[in-house]
């Protein structure tokens, strides 16, 4: 292969994998050309690539773009897989086309700035996806409010019930109403007024008064009056 041709075909797969986030690197061995095309078919329709090319070029322009960790793992015939929102949504989609594929095997993996192993890259393909895990984490950070709610609904709704038990035991009118009055003080309160008055013991000044007057009698000046001072 020409020189020229080498540089321009390392230039452009470095400026594909320059701001490379996340990818695949899948072995071939023993995939027939048939094969193959039906493979990148498919990842095609699925807005997934399957770069294939020399190692050697995928390895410079690797390094080129800082991956030299990526660039360390290309062995045998090898591809680059690129494409999918997010290294989970690439494995799973490149296991669920090319999973039953014979010949076809992940070998290593990039994402979130860190290599992965052929096994973290087929963890990646049985886990939830990206909407699927914030959904998630939305629906338990509402459970603890939702049952902050019901709790204080739950608590309205039995003190409610306990003022509505109180007015029921009330009667209607409780102001109203006076006890009944006892039948034997009643009757010994009726004995007592209906008794004849017996006038009490004389007092001591009412014998001390002197004999009345005779009518037509002026009284003596010289008889004092039973007061002791005399009348004028």
């Amino acid at each position: 292969m020409a020189r020229q041709l080498k540089q321009l075909i390392v230039d452009e797969l470095t400026r594909r994998t320059e701001r490379l986030e996340h990818c695949v690197i899948v072995n071939f061995t023993g995939l027939s050309a048939e094969t193959a095309a039906d493979v990148r078919r498919r990842l095609r329709e699925a807005g997934i690539t399957l770069h294939v090319v020399k190692n050697s070029l995928m390895a410079r322009a690797l390094t080129h773009a800082g991956l030299d960790r990526l660039a360390g793992t290309l062995t045998g015939p090898c591809a680059l897989v690129t494409g999918a929102p997010d290294v989970v949504q690439l494995a799973k989609d490149l296991t669920r086309l090319t999973g039953a594929t014979r010949g076809l095997a992940v070998a290593w993996g990039y994402g979130e700035g860190r290599l992965l192993t052929a096994d973290d890259v087929r963890s990646f393909a049985t886990m939830a996806s990206r909407p699927q895990l914030v959904a998630r984490l939305l629906q338990v950070a509402q459970t603890p409010l939702t049952g902050f709610v019901g709790v204080l609904g739950t608590l309205v709704r039995n003190f409610v019930g306990v003022l509505d038990a109180i007015a029921r035991q009330q009667p209607p009118d409780s102001k109203s109403q006076v006890p009944d009055a006892d039948p034997a003080v009643a009757a010994n309160t009726a004995m007592a007024e209906s008794a004849p008055q017996i006038p009490g013991p004389e007092s001591p000044l009412d014998g001390a008064r002197g004999p009345e007057p005779v009518e037509g009698q002026t009284p003596d000046a010289n008889h004092p009056s039973p007061t002791g001072g005399t009348e004028e």
